[in-house]
């Protein structure tokens, strides 16, 4: 805090206005002021107060018992409380960035001049490095957890930070890393509530990547190949159906999918539908399926 700070903040020591106690509330990873909404309870013998703070609205809603004095926030992050009677109180702390705390705090053993009580809380999060595989750092790779709103992008020393909201002991998350000219990557990992987890992420370049492919090719009866037929991944968008070619070939690419099995379906006009039995899939790996067969449909007569 600078000397100017100081010197304002002691001038509210009046005569009718005794400052007992200045609070900060710090994040325990940054030093800095505290993320997203959180609550403050401070709990005397006759004196209480109950302040919600609102990021939207960077500022607090106040609720107080046994004194007429609110607190006071101050420019520098302070909250200042008023001519309290010097005693053990209770101080509880809980945001939906972090872990709940409780600490004591006597006003009667603070400093007299200037009675700061600095509280950290610490947050969980992820701390993670994204690099290539020489190890270079990457900057500017874009990190998003799938199936919440967390998202965080690499600084210049492929560091990358997230928070996270409402964590209740621990929650299973997957990291997906996207960043071009690289393959698109996914870790599984788990963050603990108030813990900080470290991730270390290697990118792969997509020319060093081995696609995970389906192979095959489609004929008819006669062994003759068909041409045009549409094929795809029964019950799934993800993949991209294919069209076979002049010589009745055909390539699925389910590369970034976490498709572990997969049905084949093929479709051609005048030719009855075809569905394949399960196959299984390994990340990686190119699949090559034996010929698959379709049968023409039937012509009825009248």
């Amino acid at each position: 805090m600078k000397l100017g700070e100081e010197r304002k903040m002691l001038s509210l020591t009046l005569k009718k206005r005794k400052l007992s106690l200045a609070l900060f509330l710090k994040d325990g990873f940054s030093d800095k002021k505290l993320k997203g909404n959180y609550e403050i309870k401070l709990q005397g013998s006759n004196i209480s107060y109950k302040l919600s703070y609102v990021e939207k609205l960077k500022d607090y809603y106040v609720e107080y018992e046994g004194t007429r004095r609110p607190p006071v926030k101050h420019r520098t992050g302070h909250l200042l409380f008023m001519n309290l009677p010097e005693e053990e109180y209770t101080l509880t702390v809980e945001g939906n960035y972090y872990s709940k705390i409780e600490s004591g705090v006597n006003t009667g053993t603070l400093g007299q001049k200037l009675p700061v009580f600095e509280l950290k809380l610490n947050p969980s999060m992820i701390k993670g490095t994204i690099t290539d595989k020489t190890g270079v750092p990457i900057e500017g790779a874009e990190i998003k957890v799938k199936e919440r709103n967390e998202t965080a992008t690499t600084d210049k020393e492929g560091v990358f930070h997230l928070y996270f909201k409402d964590i209740v002991n621990s929650e299973d998350v997957i990291l997906q890393v996207t960043m071009k000219g690289f393959q698109t990557e996914e870790t599984r990992t788990v963050v603990r509530e108030g813990e900080t987890i470290d991730a270390a992420i290697i990118l792969k370049l997509k020319e060093e990547f081995n696609n995970t492919l389906i192979n095959g090719y489609v004929i008819d009866t006669s062994g003759s190949y068909i041409n045009g037929a549409t094929v795809s991944i029964a019950e799934n968008t993800e993949v991209k159906k294919v069209q076979t070619d002049n010589e009745g070939g055909f390539t699925l690419d389910l590369t970034g999918t976490e498709i572990s099995t997969a049905t084949l379906r093929v479709e051609k006009t005048q030719f009855k539908t075809y569905m394949s039995e399960n196959i299984a899939v390994i990340e990686g790996e190119k699949i090559n399926v034996p010929s698959i067969i379709l049968e023409r449909k039937s012509r009825h007569r009248e």
